[in-house]
C-alpha cells in the first residue's frame, strides 16, 4: 500500500498549527528572575533579589513579596511600586532571615494597572529550602 506523502505533511502541517494556538497568552509584564543568596542557613540573613521587565512602557507597576511566618524581613521593603521603560529590568532587593529549617515558600506577583480595577501581571514562587547549620 503506498501512502501520499503530501497528506501526511498537510497533518503536521495542522498539527503544528493547532499547537501553535494553543499556546498561553504572554502579557508584556513578567518575573523574569526570582533567587535568594547565599543559600539559607537558619538564623543567617540572606538577599532575596526580583527581577520585573515588560515589552511595553509600564506607568503603575507593583511587586508583591509574600512571605510565611517563619522568613522575616530583616531590610527593605516586601513591596516596590514605580513605572518600567520597555526592556529595562527592575531589580528589588529585600534582606531575609529563615528562623526555622524547613522548606518555605515565597510567593512573588508583579502587576500592572490599565485602570481602577483592570490589571494583569506575573506570579512566581520560589522555596527557601533552609538548613540548620
Amino acid at each position: 500500500m503506498h501512502k501520499d506523502p503530501v497528506k501526511g505533511l498537510g497533518f503536521v502541517a495542522c498539527l503544528l498549527w493547532c499547537l501553535a494556538a494553543c499556546t498561553p497568552a504572554r502579557f508584556p509584564l513578567e518575573i523574569t528572575a526570582l533567587s535568594v543568596s547565599p543559600e539559607p542557613v537558619v538564623g543567617q540573613v540572606v538577599t532575596l533579589r526580583v527581577e520585573i521587565e515588560s515589552t511595553s512602557d509600564e506607568d503603575d507597576v507593583t511587586i508583591l513579596i509574600q512571605t510565611p511566618e517563619a522568613v522575616r524581613l530583616m531590610d527593605g521593603t516586601l513591596t516596590w511600586h514605580g513605572s518600567l521603560r520597555a526592556h529595562e529590568p527592575q531589580v528589588h532587593r529585600a534582606s531575609v532571615c529563615v528562623l526555622i529549617e524547613g522548606d518555605w515558600r515565597i510567593d512573588v506577583t508583579a502587576f500592572s494597572r490599565f485602570s481602577e480595577g483592570d490589571t494583569y501581571g506575573d506570579y512566581n514562587t520560589l522555596h527557601l529550602i533552609s538548613t540548620g547549620d
